[in-house]
């Protein structure tokens, strides 16, 4: 018997988002139903496009339900938070540990009800700190999943979200077989077994991942080269990818962890030396760490507003570090990174990454060519919305 998921829409609703799902479900066998939240089938998406769901809310029992799923998307959001028979049967759902999944702005709605509290979550960035007040503990991976509840980040991580979904009702064999829907697969979303941009040119759909290109052209706009003692701290989803950039590129790489991630740590080097033959790749404490550094990479949320005055390792250790590149976006300079910056080393923060993603996205799809003094700029715009809205 198939599994059964129903997915909530309203005006509103952010289409790739919601769309994705739908799609990657269906084609893994996965009995997927639109939902209005309205009173008539008819939605209309953030773009415009109207569309009409497969039912009503009001109309529709739940009770054979295996997961629920919110989009994301403005005002789409607003709306599915303020409709309470909607918010009565999540948190009869939660409350029964049952799956929900939310993307996007989406998953604010599950904090301000406080699913989140003390659990790992993600959302798109400019909704981090709200679920962060809400008492989430913040990821920049791409898809979280703790306990019950699954999170992700917004449209480029509408493909991995819906594949983690296919996983957890299937299997990860089931989600596998959807990357061959796609005519061809970019040699490094097969790697990394990840996809989440798509392009069609001429009919021919050809699927990528735009996390290392952000990450590796972040680090180029900086002036960062990735050579001689390379240390990232932290050791999960955000680590993993910046680490195969370093090690494709035969470099030595060192991850420094909390006692907790040890296993983890283990786990990540043993995958990694199994993928990549003859890499030299390590694991210590970060209060182990000792000598100096040519790059620091810091791949946890650690300095994330609010909590903006923590930094992931001590000043001795950044007073020993010739380069620095911070993944948090938010705020724009983190402690970590302004620490660098005086003491004479060049620093970047994740805001860069995170546009460069995004621009590596736009080049798929329709060959765009961006300045770096364009996007430099972009990143300061984007900081400042980040300011006046949070």
């Amino acid at each position: 018997m198939s599994k059964k998921v129903y997915i909530f829409l309203a005006d509103g609703f952010e289409d790739i988002e919601g769309l994705t799902v739908v799609d990657l479900l269906r084609r893994a066998g996965i009995d997927i139903k639109t939902v209005s939240i309205k009173e008539t089938t008819r939605i209309q998406t953030s773009h415009g496009i109207t569309m009409l769901t497969d039912a009503i809310f009001a109309e529709t029992d739940f009770a054979d339900a295996d997961m629920l799923v919110l989009p994301g998307g403005m005002p789409g959001t607003k709306y599915l938070a303020g409709y309470k028979p909607l918010i009565d049967l999540l948190t009869d759902f939660n409350n029964k540990g049952k799956k929900i999944a939310a993307i996007c702005a989406a998953p604010s709605v599950f904090s301000g009800l406080g699913f989140l509290k003390d659990k790992k979550a993600t959302s798109y960035p400019s909704f981090m700190e709200v679920i962060a007040k809400d008492g989430a503990q913040t990821s920049e991976d791409s898809v979280v999943t703790d306990g019950n509840i699954t999170t992700s980040r917004g449209l480029g991580t509408a493909i991995d979200f819906a594949l983690s979904i296919i996983e957890q009702l299937e299997s990860k064999e089931k989600a596998d077989e959807i990357i061959p829907f796609l005519d061809e697969i970019d040699a490094k979303a097969e790697m990394y077994g990840s996809v989440n941009t798509v392009s069609n040119k001429n009919g021919i759909s050809k699927g990528y991942t735009t996390d290392p290109d952000g990450f590796l052209k972040a680090l180029d706009a900086a002036g960062i080269m990735l050579n001689g003692r390379i240390v990232i701290i932290g050791c999960g989803g955000v680590a993993r990818t910046m680490a195969y950039e370093v090690v494709l590129k035969k470099q030595p790489l060192l991850f420094a962890v909390r006692k907790e991630d040890l296993k983890i740590a283990e786990a990540l080097c043993d995958e990694i030396r199994k993928t990549v033959a003859g890499c030299d790749v390590s694991f210590c404490l970060i209060d182990e760490l000792s000598g100096d550094i040519d790059v620091l990479i810091n791949a946890t949320p650690i300095g994330m507003f609010p909590k903006i005055e923590n930094q992931p390792v001590s000043d001795s250790v950044i007073n020993r570090c010739t380069n620095v590149f911070d993944a948090v976006y938010n705020p724009l300079e983190t402690m970590l990174v302004k620490k660098a910056r005086a003491n004479g080393a060049t620093a970047e923060s994740g805001m860069a990454m995170l546009v460069w993603q995004a621009v590596v996205s736009h080049e798929h799809w329709d060959g765009s060519v961006y300045d770096k003094g364009d996007i430099a700029q972009l990143c300061i715009d984007s900081a400042k919305e980040l300011e006046k809205n949070f």
